[in-house]
C-alpha cells in the first residue's frame, strides 16, 4: 500500500506541475496578447494623430 500511495502523490504532483505549466502559459499569452493590442492601440493613435497634424497643416498651408 505504501508504493502505491507515492506513486498516487507523484501522478498528483504531476497533474498538479501540468495543470500549473498549462495555467503559466496561457496566462502569458493572454498577457502578450493584451499587451499587443495596447502597443498597436498607441501606434494606431499616435499615427492617426501624425496623419491628422499633417492634413490639417497642410491645409493652413494650402
Amino acid at each position: 500500500m505504501g508504493v502505491l500511495k507515492w506513486i498516487a502523490y507523484g501522478l498528483t504532483g504531476s497533474l498538479i506541475a501540468a495543470i500549473w505549466l498549462v495555467g503559466g502559459a496561457v496566462i502569458a499569452a493572454i498577457a502578450s496578447l493584451i499587451g499587443v493590442i495596447l502597443v498597436g492601440a498607441a501606434v494606431a493613435g499616435f499615427a492617426t494623430f501624425v496623419i491628422k497634424d499633417y492634413v490639417e497643416g497642410k491645409k493652413d498651408r494650402s
